[in-house]
């Protein structure tokens, strides 16, 4: 990697002759101003040009060690024998079908109980006491919310009026009929 050199300006003498206080001071920028600007762009450029060819090693490093891993797989492969390449696949294969079960559980859980399982899914990182004090704010809510809602009983439904249909006649059914057409004219 580069290193990069910084180097200073010699120190001015102490024999300087002192400069009368009442001479006007410029306010204009002087040739030196402008040089260290020049100076400060071209530190930055180097220095940005440090931070790209690190960036480029750093990349290559990483694929290297890729690499390496990838190889050093492919070897603990090949030296397995039979027996532990079996195994090795069995537990992978256990674990898929693991995780599958659970999945199909959730799904399952979430379509029977979707309350519980969105209240499970929200406090899914919650240690026991923050989902017991999640649980009870969520049982009050669903209180409020219940009492809010008016309540039907199954056995003693609404009394709607009752409508009265006339008696449909045969004359009434064949016009029907007619209206609809013959399906088999086609």
């Amino acid at each position: 990697m580069p290193e990069e050199v910084v180097t200073q300006a010699p120190a001015e003498s102490a024999t300087v002759p002192a400069v009368e206080a009442t001479a006007p001071v410029e306010d204009t920028p002087t040739q030196a101003e402008g040089e260290d600007v020049a100076t400060y762009k071209k530190r930055l450029a180097g220095k940005d040009q440090a931070l790209t060819a690190t960036k480029k090693e750093l990349d290559q490093i990483r694929k290297e060690a890729e690499d390496l891993r990838r190889w050093k797989a492919e070897i603990e492969e090949k030296n397995l024998s039979e027996y532990e390449r079996a195994q090795l696949k069995i537990k992978t294969l256990e674990d898929t079908l693991a995780k599958q079960q659970d999945e199909a559980r959730q799904e399952r859980l979430a379509r029977q109980h979707p309350l519980y399982a969105q209240f499970r899914q929200d406090t899914a990182n919650f240690d026991e006491e923050a989902r017991a004090a999640a649980f009870e704010k969520f049982l009050a809510s669903r209180e409020t919310e219940v009492e809010s809602e008016p309540r039907i009983d199954p056995n003693n439904p609404r009394r709607e009026p009752v409508v009265e249909t006339k008696k449909s006649t045969s004359a009434d059914i064949a016009e029907r009929l007619k209206a609809l057409g013959n399906p088999f004219s086609r």
